[in-house]
């Protein structure tokens, strides 16, 4: 959430970001950005966690206009294009949608990604494991 929250403020620097659900009951007084995550789905595997996520951005203003909302559509589909990069790990976006209800534009933004957790679940002293090292070993010592 924090590279989202920093591209938006980035392009963005006049508008309000409220990341708290709690602060949505405010009144809207200039462009304003509410943004949340959402776990969608997790799949654990031995060695790695498959994640799905969805990181919805809403945009709203006192007064809504059409032509605002295109020039919005534009910039976001720009900032938003491929990948987002989240420390060293660059996860690509899935398809991105618009969603225009009352006056808030919502960006669906999916995201499908794995956790290696290999390091931490399995165990040094597992026979499989240490049978698959051999063999990987045997494999590249006869090439």
């Amino acid at each position: 959430m924090y590279t989202v929250t920093k591209l938006l403020k980035d392009n963005f620097p006049t508008y309000d970001l409220i990341i708290d659900e709690e602060e949505q009951g405010e009144e809207i007084t200039k462009p304003t950005f509410f943004i949340t995550v959402s776990n969608l789905s997790s799949n654990s595997f031995r060695e790695y966690q498959e994640e799905t996520d969805n990181i919805d951005i809403a945009y709203t203003d006192a007064i809504v206009k059409q032509e605002d909302i295109l020039i919005l559509k534009d910039k976001l589909k720009k900032i938003f294009d491929l990948s987002l990069l989240i420390g060293k790990r660059k996860l690509v976006l899935g398809t991105k949608t618009f969603n225009k209800k009352d006056d808030f534009l919502t960006l669906t933004i999916p995201l499908n990604y794995l956790n290696n957790k290999a390091d931490e679940n399995i165990n040094p002293n597992d026979s499989y494991t240490k049978l698959m090292e051999i063999l990987n070993l045997n494999i590249k010592e006869s090439e």
